[in-house]
């Protein structure tokens, strides 16, 4: 089984089979994190789309301290971050960024302060605030739905 920087380079060179590998390795997880911070289903698939894109045609390679992993996420947020819109959860973007990365990619808090370019305190402190924001919506929404 290829790396990611080898079937990038081979799908850089036009080996249809390496990019079908490479997309087919990473689209359900970069698919799976645009749908949880959009929302929505078309944005989420274009966003998708776009990562991939991105990572096959950027020239930069997947050094280490930051893999492949990273660096979609990276490209992929920058992407959500433009077209994210308010939520009626009221977390702002970069809060549902810090959330997804540590509870539903389980990204540890080091790598996910790289990927957003902040301090790993300040991902401690937006994970929390975002778990707060996402109990009292589901909170306020179960009140709501009981009879009064």
């Amino acid at each position: 089984m290829l790396n990611d920087e080898a079937l990038v380079s081979q799908a850089r060179s036009g080996d249809r089979a390496a990019f079908v590998q490479f997309a087919t390795r990473w689209w359900p997880a970069i698919a799976r994190v645009a749908w949880s911070l959009l929302g929505n289903t078309p944005q989420a698939l274009a966003v998708t789309e776009e990562v991939l894109d991105t990572a096959l045609c950027s020239q930069e390679s997947f050094a280490e301290p930051v893999r492949f992993s990273m660096y979609r996420l990276a490209i992929w947020l920058a992407f959500a971050r433009r077209r994210s819109g308010p939520r009626p959860d009221g977390m702002t973007s970069m809060d549902r960024a810090a959330v997804t990365l540590r509870d539903v990619e389980d990204v540890p808090v080091a790598d996910a302060a790289v990927i957003l370019g902040i301090s790993a305190g300040e991902i401690r402190m937006r994970v929390q605030r975002a778990r707060m924001a996402l109990i009292n919506a589901r909170e306020g929404s179960a009140s709501a739905a009981q009879p009064g």
